[in-house]
């Protein structure tokens, strides 16, 4: 009986390490630097993910557009969002 009980703790420490190790590596994530002027920790997340799925600022006419080109850029940026639990 002792030894059940030592294999389930073992078994149950094994899966928090793991669990916690995608945790942090999730958390970890690094915010690009042209989103840091940003103070909303929500926006640098969606601006970091923009840009790391070749998203573009276009500045024309004073405005500032952006755009991502391709549909597979946007599923990326979808996916990226929901990664870092912003929807």
């Amino acid at each position: 009986m002792p030894a059940n009980a030592s294999m389930l703790a073992l078994v149950a420490a094994t899966v928090a390490l793991f669990t916690m190790g995608a945790t942090i590596s999730a958390d970890a994530e690094q915010i690009d630097q042209r989103c840091l002027k940003t103070k909303d920790p929500v926006m640098r997340i969606k601006c970091t993910c923009f840009l790391r799925n070749n998203g573009q600022i276009i500045y024309s006419g004073g405005t500032k557009r952006t755009v991502i080109w391709s549909a597979a850029d946007g599923d990326a940026y979808i996916a990226c969002l929901k990664r870092n639990g912003v929807q």
